[in-house]
C-alpha cells in the first residue's frame, strides 16, 4: 500500500511517462496495464458517478461519452484508490458528481483526510505533473507576452487585462491537459504560479469581478494605544528598506 506523497509522485511519474502521447494521457491503457477491470456507462454529461470496490479491484464509472475535464479527474481518482489502498483498509469509494463517500473497514480505519489528500495528489500528479504544468505556463506566457512584474507569473486582481490573461492561459492549459479550468486554477495556486488577490474569491474560476462589486470596505484602520517603546520603533521604520 503506497501512502507517502513522495512515493505517489514517483509512481504517477512512471505511469504517465509510459502512457502519455501527443494526444494526452491514456488513462484507459494505464488502468488496463494494472489488471483493473473498468466498466464504463455513457451517462449525463453534467454528472459523473463512479465506484471502486477494493476487494475486487474493479471500477464502475458513468459519465460523458468523451471522458475529460472533471470526469477524467474523478476516474483517475478512483484509479488511484485501487492502486494505493487495499480491502484491508478501505471497502469502497463512491463518487456522485463532486461528492466523495469513503467506506472504511472497521478493524483498520485510516485517516479519511489523508486518504482524500493522497487520492487528490495521485490524480493531479497523473493528469497535471508539476514539471509539465510549469513548462506549459512558461511557454504560453512567452507566447502571449505575459510580463513578469514581481507579483507572480499569473497575477489576478480586478484589472480587466489581468483577468483576460488569466482566462486565456488557464483555458489553454485546460485543453492541453484535458482537465477543467477549475482544476487548472487550483493546481496553479498550489504551485505558486497563480497569485489571485481578489477578496472574496468568486464562486467559479472564470467569474469576473470588479472592485465595485465587493461588499463592504476593502481596508480598515485600527486605533490602538502605543507605549513609548513602540512609538520609537515606528518612528525608526523606513519604507525604503522594504
Amino acid at each position: 500500500m503506497v501512502v507517502c506523497i513522495t512515493e505517489i509522485e514517483g509512481f504517477t511519474a512512471a505511469l504517465r511517462n509510459k502512457y502519455v502521447s501527443e494526444a494526452g494521457f491514456d488513462v484507459f491503457a494505464a488502468i488496463k496495464s494494472q489488471g483493473i477491470t473498468l466498466t464504463l456507462h455513457v451517462g449525463d454529461d453534467r454528472q459523473c458517478r463512479g465506484v471502486v470496490t477494493l476487494a475486487s479491484g474493479g471500477i464502475e464509472f458513468s459519465g460523458p461519452e468523451n471522458i475529460r475535464n472533471d470526469a477524467l479527474y474523478w476516474l483517475v481518482y478512483l484509479f488511484g484508490a485501487s492502486l494505493l489502498y487495499t480491502s484491508e483498509y478501505v471497502k469502497h469509494i463512491e463518487i456522485v458528481s463532486d461528492v466523495v463517500s469513503i467506506i472504511f473497514c472497521d478493524a483498520k480505519k485510516t485517516d479519511e483526510v489523508d486518504v482524500r489528500k493522497n487520492l487528490h495528489e495521485f490524480a493531479i500528479g497523473l493528469l497535471m505533473p508539476k514539471h509539465q504544468i510549469l513548462s506549459a505556463v512558461r511557454y504560453l506566457a512567452d507566447q502571449h507576452e505575459v510580463k513578469w512584474r514581481g507579483h507572480g507569473i499569473i497575477y489576478l486582481d480586478y484589472e480587466r487585462y489581468n483577468y483576460d490573461t488569466y482566462i486565456t492561459l488557464v483555458s489553454e492549459i485546460a485543453v492541453l491537459f484535458q482537465v477543467s479550468g477549475q482544476r487548472v486554477a487550483d493546481r496553479l495556486k498550489e504551485l505558486g504560479v497563480l497569485n489571485d488577490v481578489r477578496f472574496p474569491q468568486p464562486s467559479y474560476w472564470s467569474q469576473f469581478l470588479t472592485e465595485s462589486e465587493i461588499e463592504g470596505p476593502r481596508r480598515v484602520s485600527l486605533e490602538i494605544e502605543c507605549d513609548s517603546d513602540l512609538d520609537n520603533e515606528l518612528d525608526e521604520f523606513d519604507d525604503d528598506d522594504y
